[in-house]
């Protein structure tokens, strides 16, 4: 009797060593997360007050159309929800999904050259999902309803975006942010919320489908995006952007099999969903941010060799022989 009841004694404590291992990892996993508290904020831009901004950095003139797509201006409710506080990185993303993404050049980078489908697939198998466009639009504002995360001014020091290192034509002299390209999550300031690089570094891909006129007849409570279409929206500026694409409001799109070299992405959760973390690790932990002195060393990959004196936005659309002849530059990659 003493025997069985020691067996039994046994399982029991092995399952529950098990139980707390795994609702510790869970707990370190939303750790890594923020929580949005629920409410409502003001989404989208004035394309007059965009072209304004647009004007300030870019010399050949804006155009107000190019900004029709943020407008109107329009309030949004959300429900609470969690978010990574990092943007994910390359080796979050080999440890998860067992292979390194077509651009591997550094652990503490966010991963980059990985598709809408892809990115899906990862936060899926961590038990979380992409963040909807108004998700992701509120978390990058911070709790302001400012242009820039930060204020109404681009800043040096705030974002990693085209300043004076960047090696494209429309970079901005008057700004350095300490890297030419990829910065490692975690180095620039947070916004309001304790979120890292929603404004530079890396576009990131989010959940809805992409139509130009949305914003016009897009729900107030919990807005999900259209019905199917050609393109997935991605947001936030990147290492080679303009400042006025640092705007909270900005967003863009591409097919959902598209990857490029500087859109990204990061998950966000329900709360009260499960959150799969024994098998995943949580994100790499970052320290406090430090002010950036210098670009960091990278290893670009064979297919990606760069063009003096170009930031080159490779992406798979393109052929490597097109990218080699110096068709695909400045930005210009799939934005017809």
């Amino acid at each position: 009797m003493e025997t069985k009841f020691g067996a039994t004694a046994a399982v029991f404590s092995i399952f529950t060593i098990l139980l707390s291992t795994a609702t510790a990892s869970a707990a370190s996993e939303f750790d890594n997360m923020i929580l949005i508290p629920a409410g409502e904020f003001r989404a989208g831009a004035d394309p007059r007050v965009a072209t304004e901004e647009c004007g300030k950095y870019y010399k050949k003139g804006c155009q107000a159309f190019w900004f029709r797509h943020e407008s109107p201006v329009h309030p949004v409710f959300l429900d609470a929800f969690y978010i990574d506080k990092y943007e994910t990185t390359q080796l979050d993303f080999k440890r998860v999904m067992g292979r390194e993404a077509p651009m591997f050049t550094g652990g503490n980078l966010p991963v980059i050259m990985v598709s809408w489908n892809e990115a899906n697939d990862y936060c899926a198998r961590v038990g979380k999902r992409l963040p909807t466009e108004m998700e992701w639009e509120k978390a990058a504002k911070g709790g302001r309803d400012t242009l820039y995360p930060w204020g109404d001014a681009a800043e040096s020091g705030k974002a990693n975006f085209c300043d004076r290192k960047c090696q494209d034509s429309g970079n901005v002299e008057q700004f350095d942010d300490g890297f030419a390209e990829l910065a490692p999550v975690g180095s620039f300031p947070p916004n309001g919320y304790g979120l890292f690089d929603m404004a530079g570094n890396v576009s990131e891909w989010v959940a809805d489908w992409y139509r130009e006129d949305y914003y016009k007849e897009s729900p107030r409570n919990n807005p999900k995006g259209p019905g199917e279409a050609m393109t997935k929206v991605y947001r936030g500026g990147r290492y080679g952007s303009p400042p006025y694409e640092l705007r909270s409001a900005n967003r863009e799109r591409q097919p959902p099999k598209e990857r490029m070299s500087d859109v990204g992405f990061r998950c966000a959760a329900t709360p009260g969903s499960a959150v799969k973390s024994a098998s995943t690790p949580a994100q790499t932990p970052v320290p406090s941010p430090a002010p950036a002195v210098s670009s960091p060393q990278q290893t670009a990959s064979p297919s990606a060799t760069r063009i003096p004196g170009k930031v080159v936005r490779w992406s798979s659309q393109y052929d490597e022989r097109e990218w080699a002849a110096g068709n695909v530059l400045d930005g210009k990659i799939g934005q017809g």
